[in-house]
């Protein structure tokens, strides 16, 4: 009994203060993507980027992008999704990785972004870049990360909507459901 004490302990301090948060999002993720996720991949989703968000990046925002970046696949690369890397990669000057689908200068760095933590910080990272530069605006981060300068110019948002509503959609949920309720 005595062995396994600071194991436990470890697990308790290394836990972040955000569980029920976790548990929370994971099961409004699972009911809004089931095609995609299963219980347990949604709460590693769900915990990955819990980890990632930062005061400009919300988490729903990050999960609401690799919803649409791709479908929640670690394994998204560059024209199409690599379970193995292949031993001849693409050419391309920047690679789009991960989960998030984020900015990748080359195939190393594009492997690194596999797990979902690496994937969701690099999304994140680079999602908030976007939003300093659009002054804080989410919306605007959303469309500069997926179209690039030509969408902030123009303030042409169109491409935000997707991910916005579906971050919209999932701290709804998970606000108002708690993972214990029986209607679940």
């Amino acid at each position: 009994m005595i062995a396994w004490l600071p194991l436990a302990i470890v697990a308790v301090l290394a836990a972040p203060a955000h569980v029920d948060r976790v548990d929370r999002l994971a099961a409004a993720l699972e009911r809004s993507a089931p095609r995609y996720l299963d219980a347990t991949t949604a709460r590693a989703h769900a915990w990955a980027a819990l980890e990632a968000e930062t005061r400009a990046v919300p988490a729903e925002a990050l999960l609401g992008l690799a919803w649409r970046e791709s479908r929640f696949s670690p394994l998204a690369g560059p024209r199409g999704s690599y379970p193995v890397a292949p031993a001849h990669p693409p050419r391309a000057r920047v690679y789009r990785c991960g989960v998030v689908q984020a900015d990748a200068r080359t195939w190393r760095e594009c492997v690194a972004m596999r797990p979902l933590t690496a994937g969701y910080r690099a999304g994140a990272e680079q999602l908030g870049r976007w939003v300093r530069a659009c002054h804080g605006s989410l919306r605007c981060g959303l469309a500069g990360y997926a179209r690039g300068w030509t969408a902030v110019r123009a303030r042409d948002y169109r491409t935000a909507a997707g991910p916005l509503a579906r971050a919209a959609a999932l701290r709804m949920e998970a606000s108002l459901r708690r993972p214990s309720d029986p209607s679940l």
